[in-house]
């Protein structure tokens, strides 16, 4: 899936940083924080999302609220909001992984929950600023995490729905268009052919390398439901966890398959190389 792209990143940071988004007033936020607000949705009731950073970060927050308006249409292709969407920026690394709870990843730049991303200023990845690609990509995968939760449930019990690590996953990362960093179908079945048992159980807590094959085979096997189903189904899965389902039922009228059945297929499409 492609990411619409702007004007060179640093030509727009003067127009971005005199505030061409609007900026919308902070209300109760603490002192040095500021607040701007994109709505998701047509109306003024309509859900926003909200971005709170720090005042220095101003900069940071104009990259991300023009980002935002960029891959909003990927996300209505998707479903609607139901509930707005808190972005809170923090200034370096250490201040998002204390955020978060979750420590010794360099690499993670933000976390996701149903109304909230923890974002780290895209000033502090490293020595540039990100490009418009890599910022709007992030963006478009936590906020499919944020709209994904939305639709399976109407408020906190989205934990309790059981979805398994490589539908959340794969889902993100194949509406972010993430499949270039991925593992290759071709490693993947090599891969596949080594390992005995389920191929779908990883999680994101294991080595980086496990981790980094965990979310390559999401994201394929993401893509291969889509693929299978189509979209409306999926759509209609979700819909089903929001009128008070849990996961595995509503896969298996999806696609005919349980879970378990589903991870043998994509093993089975995986080794035997149908996908060439």
């Amino acid at each position: 899936m492609k990411i619409a792209h702007r004007s060179p990143l640093r030509a727009s940071l003067a127009l971005l940083a005199a505030g061409a988004l609007g900026c919308a007033h902070a209300g109760a936020l603490p002192a040095g924080m500021a607040r701007r607000e994109l709505r998701l949705s047509e109306g003024e009731e309509a859900p926003r999302v909200r971005i709170d950073y720090p005042r220095e970060n101003e900069v940071d927050a104009s990259l991300v609220a023009r980002a935002i308006e960029n891959v909003l249409p990927v996300l209505r292709e998707w479903g609607s909001f139901s509930r707005s969407v808190t972005i809170r920026l923090y200034s370096d690394h250490a201040a998002l992984e204390a955020a978060v709870g979750r420590y010794a990843r360099p690499w993670m730049r933000a976390w996701a929950r149903p109304e909230e991303i923890a974002l780290q200023a895209p000033s502090s990845w490293g020595e540039r600023l990100p490009g418009h690609r890599q910022l709007e990509e992030l963006l478009l995968h936590e906020l499919t995490h944020s709209l994904m939760y939305q639709l399976a449930s109407k408020g906190d019990e989205w934990q309790r729905k059981r979805i398994p690590f490589w539908f959340r996953e794969g889902m993100a990362s194949v509406v972010a268009g993430q499949g270039y960093r991925r593992s290759s179908l071709p490693e993947l079945s090599r891969e596949a052919a080594l390992r005995d048992g389920p191929l779908l159980g990883g999680t994101d807590t294991e080595s980086r390398r496990e981790m980094t094959l965990n979310y390559s085979l999401a994201h394929h096997a993401f893509a291969w439901l889509l693929e299978l189903v189509g979209q409306e189904r999926i759509q209609e899965l979700l819909a089903e966890l929001r009128r008070g389902q849990r996961f595995d039922a509503p896969f298996e009228r999806a696609t005919g398959l349980t879970p378990n059945g589903f991870d043998r297929a994509f093993r089975a499409w995986l080794v035997g190389e149908t996908w060439r």
